[in-house]
Formats: C-alpha cells, structure tokens, sequence
C-alpha cells in the first residue's frame, strides 16, 4: 500500500494510461478462499469451458482493410471519434493519437485537427472500430 504514494509510480502509470487499484493481503486473500469454497462441479464446468480440448483447431482470419472516402458528420472529443456517411449509413471511427495516422493537406497531423466538413479518406481493418489512416 505504500507504493500507491510514490510520485513516480502514479506518474509513470498515468503516461501509460493504466489505472491503479490496490488490493488489499486481506482481500486477496478472501478471493483465493472464495475460490477454494467453490463447489466442485462449478469448477469443473469453468474448466471444461477454458481449457483447450486437444481436437479443437484454432484458425486466424485475417481481416480485410477497408478504405472509404467519406466527409466527416461530426468529430467528438477532440478528434478521438469521427461520424461519417458510408452508403447511407453513418460510421464511427475512433482515432488514437499513438495508432493512427493523421495526415491534413499532405502534412502529418493531430486527430485535434479534423474538423466536420472536411473530405478524407480512412482506413481501418474489417469493421473494427478504430482506424489506422486517416488522410484529408
């Protein structure tokens, strides 16, 4: 516990944008007790569904890369989320500052520096819901 007053901790935790949220001993302790007085045949059905059987196959599916040339509806939270038209129906995209990038007018740029109205064209993979481009 004393480790969630160290300046450095907290800081370098908030530049990685993880939360912190300490645990108690006694409260951990209380979870591995709870886990233990769980009755068998609960665990066992916990088991049979997160344990891998030897005759499953796992196959990846690699998803296809979209682009749509669109005009941006409306930008949210500082350029963090775009709404746009495609065939009618309107999108959203998320754009993360450190995973996307932004171009403007042939320029490298901010998600802070779209604004509704302007022409781009994104790019993002499958129907995922964060881009990977975003060119205007």
């Amino acid at each position: 516990m004393a480790a969630m007053k160290d300046k450095a901790l907290l800081e370098d935790a908030k530049k990685l944008r993880l939360g912190i949220s300490p645990t108690t001993g006694e409260e951990v302790a209380g979870l591995v007790r709870d886990v233990y007085a769980s009755p068998k045949s609960l665990v066992a059905k916990v088991l049979a569904v997160s344990v891998k059987p030897d005759d499953m196959k796992v196959t990846v599916k690699e998803l296809p890369v979209v682009t749509v040339s669109t005009t941006l509806k409306k930008v949210d939270k500082k350029g963090a989320v775009l709404s746009f038209d495609v065939k009618g129906k309107v999108q959203r995209a998320r754009i993360s500052n450190a995973r996307t990038a932004v171009t403007v007018k042939g320029a490298p740029a901010k998600r802070s520096d779209l604004k509704a109205g302007m022409n781009c064209s994104i790019t993002y993979q499958g129907s995922g819901p964060e881009a990977s481009k975003v060119t205007c």
